[in-house]
């Protein structure tokens, strides 16, 4: 035979392995896009009640006067 055999095995186990490794960084960066996008809904959802507590706390004030 022209090709060893034990060396076509570790480069398909060399392989295996950086596929393996490239995929779990794939899964890690999808994970922290999407906190990240989860994160900013949050954020503006935040906003958006402190919004309304603002407006109620004016009206509040401006009843008072």
């Amino acid at each position: 035979m022209w090709f060893n055999h034990r060396s076509l095995n570790d480069e398909m186990a060399t392989e295996i392995v950086v596929s393996i490794i490239g995929g779990c960084f794939l899964v890690l960066v999808a994970l922290i896009g999407k906190i990240g996008s989860d994160n900013k809904k949050d954020h503006g959802k935040v906003h958006q009640v402190l919004g309304r507590i603002e407006q109620k706390i004016d009206h509040h004030v401006e009843n008072h006067q």
